[in-house]
């Protein structure tokens, strides 16, 4: 008999002014790794948005998207036991089809329901009402999600622009669930979305902790989060990490694409990742909004998440692509940008070396490619365009780091019991 994984769908708890989506999953053969309770804590006010409120006709999609990546890491068979609607179980096996070729490591899964829901009875179930054409955007304070909450508040996406009514930031994904940088992190994050006027809600989950190599399965896990408000929402709206210029995603694992992406919309919630263009065009569209450079937060190898370690490869990036379009407000980051601590940089992956070109191009054409630290930046771009792609060389310092806040985590967890059910979590490896 093949594998055969299952996701038992529970009745919905109120928590004081949360409410817990969760279920159980088994059967998967990695044990404790990919078993137990997957739950989403969301606020108690939004309980009327969402699909899953316990009640019959309540659509199940979300732990659909939240699984799939699990069971394809051992194929066989994933079923969810409650009421999926055929869009997405049609999508999924289309989804799985690209993705597998992509990364052949994962296999397809035959995909089942307790109730196969159709789209007409789909759509009666969430209804219309204030959901129509409304957007909700995944968002963690990072430059993709700023620069999408702007553009789209703006109009600046022309017939595309969406009319973003709220955004969601997830504990448990960019940081870990027992870490409390979270705190500081949401401070940074609602003086930005308050900046567009747009509200924030907060979702606490353990998915991250379920799942596979999370720069490839990211974008169904936001999805998932996404679509449990889909009573409200008809939109989920993704914000692009990746240029659409980059041709180095497969090998990357970078899972978000705009191609597959929008497979993991129903009949009734759109998944859109929006417009995909390099960090240094990003940079240079919210050039002039200084609060933005005041509170943005990139970081997620530095000792503290809630801020920017100014050292990692993926602040000096930003550093770069800022100095580079004239911005001189690095009072976000702990650290000043140094030629230094550029030299001291070991590109990771083509990707990253693509970008670090553009924003030195946009250097050179802006006439600072003269600037002490674009000359060290076209020293490490050379560098890796003759192969010394790996790790920085502040390396060591960045796993020190990581040891000590997960020596922080691991005191919390033993010092202070939780709830039962919450998971932990583990480093976070994207800030979108």
């Amino acid at each position: 008999m093949g594998n055969e994984m299952h996701v038992d769908v529970l009745q919905p708890e109120t928590r004081g002014d949360r409410v817990r989506i969760h279920g159980r999953i088994h059967g998967h053969p990695r044990l404790l790794r990919r078993n137990g309770p997957l739950f989403f804590d969301v606020p108690a006010q939004t309980l009327d948005w969402l699909a899953i409120r316990g009640r019959r006709d309540d659509l199940h999609d979300a732990f659909l998207r939240a699984t799939l990546w699990s069971a394809m890491e051992v194929g066989g068979e994933l079923t969810i036991h409650g009421r999926v609607s055929a869009g997405l179980l049609a999508n999924l096996e289309r989804y799985q089809e690209i993705v597998c070729r992509w990364w052949p490591e994962y296999r397809p899964v035959l995909l089942r329901a307790d109730e196969e829901v159709g789209d007409e009875d789909a759509r009666a179930a969430v209804g219309h009402g204030a959901r129509h054409g409304a957007a909700l955007l995944a968002f963690s304070g990072g430059l993709d999600s700023v620069e999408s909450l702007a553009a789209h508040k703006a109009g600046r996406r022309g017939r595309n622009s969406l009319a973003v009514a709220a955004c969601v930031f997830v504990h448990g994904f960019d940081i870990p669930l027992d870490d409390a940088a979270f705190s500081g992190a949401l401070a940074r994050a609602r003086t930005l979305t308050d900046l567009y006027s747009t509200p924030l809600l907060v979702v606490r989950s353990n998915l991250k902790d379920l799942l596979p190599l999370w720069e490839t399965t990211f974008s169904a896990g936001i999805g998932a989060v996404l679509s449990l408000f889909e009573r409200r929402f008809e939109i989920g709206l993704l914000a692009a990490s990746s240029a659409y210029e980059n041709a180095h995603w497969i090998a990357s694992k970078d899972g978000s694409t705009p191609w597959s992406d929008p497979l993991l919309s129903s009949s009734t919630f759109r998944l859109v990742p929006d417009l995909a263009v390099t960090r240094v065009e990003k940079t240079q569209r919210l050039a002039g909004e200084d609060a933005v450079w005041r509170n943005l937060r990139v970081c997620w190898q530095g000792e503290d998440l809630s801020t920017n370690c100014g050292r990692c490869e993926k602040c000096v990036r930003q550093m770069l692509c800022m100095r580079a379009c004239g911005i001189t407000d690095f009072s976000a980051f702990a650290a000043p940008l140094e030629p230094a601590t550029v030299l001291a940089m070991r590109l990771p992956m083509p990707v990253v070396v693509e970008e670090w070109r553009r924003c030195y191009e946009r250097a050179c054409a802006g006439g600072r490619g003269g600037d002490p630290v674009f000359l060290a930046a076209k020293r490490v771009i050379d560098a890796a365009s003759n192969g010394a792609i790996g790790t920085a060389r502040w390396g060591l310092r960045g796993l020190a780091g990581r040891i000590r806040r997960r020596a922080r985590r691991l005191w919390s967890r033993w010092s202070s019991p939780r709830q039962a059910g919450d998971g932990g979590g583990h480093p976070a490896t994207r800030v979108r």
